[in-house]
């Protein structure tokens, strides 16, 4: 039994030694972390500051908003457009009537 007491001291002590070492590295990690954490903290305030009143979501609904508006316009000009195209269809299509008419009355007054 005298020759277990060292043994166990040693392995006490290495034990110990283990969990120094392991609360070093949980030391060293946390501090790693900690910088990068504060590293992406500025970047994203960076980012932020690139919106109008550090508001991403405000800068989307905009943007949103000039699309829909531009989406609205290009519709109406299409609309527009195409009526145009089937009115003027149409005044083609009834001056050539008047004009056959006109000729047909020339016609038939022969």
């Amino acid at each position: 039994m005298s020759d277990d007491a060292p043994i166990g001291r040693r392995g006490e002590d290495a034990l110990m030694d283990a969990i120094r070492n392991l609360q070093g590295s949980f030391d060293h990690r946390h501090e790693e972390n900690t910088s990068t954490l504060s590293a992406l903290e500025k970047k994203v305030d960076r980012v932020l500051k690139g919106f109008p009143d550090g508001d991403p979501d405000g800068h989307r609904r905009f943007h949103e908003a000039m699309i829909r508006k531009a989406e609205a316009k290009e519709k109406f000009w299409n609309d527009m457009r195409g009526k145009l195209v089937e009115r003027g269809i149409w005044a083609v299509i009834g001056l050539v009537l008047i004009a056959l008419g006109i000729a047909a009355k020339d016609w038939l007054r022969r």
